[in-house]
């Protein structure tokens, strides 16, 4: 979904949320909770992890104890949105209160798949990255198993788990990831901003191998995405370039990015 999409969704839930309080109508607390952690979701997509943390610490204020799954889900995004904020330590709790309550009453096979999933990015972004490697591989075949598996549920963990094997030096695995997910793309015509991620990975990688001929391929198709997605000058598109302009040299191409 664009970021403009994610504006959208999240003004949606709130004038919701303000017409159910105008009506005075008595809303259960799991729905009040779920308008929460959607509006937070919204607002992590767009940047604004502060203000999404507010949201999710209210759809956690208002739930019962016995809702746990809407528990996990919200301690889950919650520490998401801190380690967003490079709040590593307030990022663990959330996720091991989360992982408690996951493994206390048997989480549901595509829950958890989720949830090993956030994990597995937070491990390696806190630079645990063979914790990270095995985290993510149980979510990928967690997801994998499921009895109404759709292949698009597999290209994040995939992504990430392509990530975590070029931080370990695994170029040979971190590839095969990385085409495994471009072709699950290719076939669902999924989200545009994990196409770019895997293609920019799988171009990164190139340029470890010193393959610059893939490499090129590789960095003018996250280029051409990114001027989708995110636009023609965003961060993304803008890294892009400067990366496509050094390999356009190392291949003694002109740089077409700089016409």
């Amino acid at each position: 979904m664009k970021e403009h999409r994610f504006r959208e969704a999240e003004l949606a839930f709130k004038n919701l949320l303000l017409i159910q309080q105008k009506q005075k109508k008595s809303v259960p607390d799991a729905v009040m909770s779920e308008y929460y952690n959607f509006i937070g979701v919204c607002l992590h997509a767009q940047g604004k992890s502060g203000d999404a943390i507010e949201y999710y610490q209210k759809g956690l204020t208002s739930l019962p104890k016995m809702a746990w799954k809407q528990h996990v889900k919200l301690l889950s995004n919650t520490a998401m949105a801190q380690s967003a904020l490079n709040k590593k330590d307030r990022a663990l709790q959330s996720m091991t209160k989360a992982l408690s309550l996951a493994r206390k009453h048997s989480l549901p096979a595509q829950d958890k798949g989720v949830l090993l999933n956030n994990y597995g990015q937070l491990l390696a972004a806190n630079s645990k990255l063979s914790q990270a490697k095995i985290v993510l591989i149980e979510a990928v075949q967690t997801r994998e198993n499921l009895a109404q598996n759709t292949d698009r549920n597999l290209i994040s963990p995939l992504n990430n788990l392509a990530l975590v094997c070029i931080q370990l030096d695994e170029l040979d695995e971190a590839e095969g990831h990385c085409k495994r997910a471009i072709s699950i793309q290719e076939r669902e015509d999924d989200d545009e901003a994990l196409v770019f991620a895997s293609w920019n990975n799988l171009a990164n990688i190139y340029v470890r191998k010193k393959k610059f001929d893939e490499a090129e391929r590789s960095f003018e198709n996250a280029l051409e995405i990114a001027k989708m997605r995110f636009g023609p000058h965003s961060e993304q598109a803008l890294k892009v370039s400067e990366s496509l302009s050094l390999i356009y040299n190392a291949n003694g191409k002109f740089s077409a990015t700089k016409q």
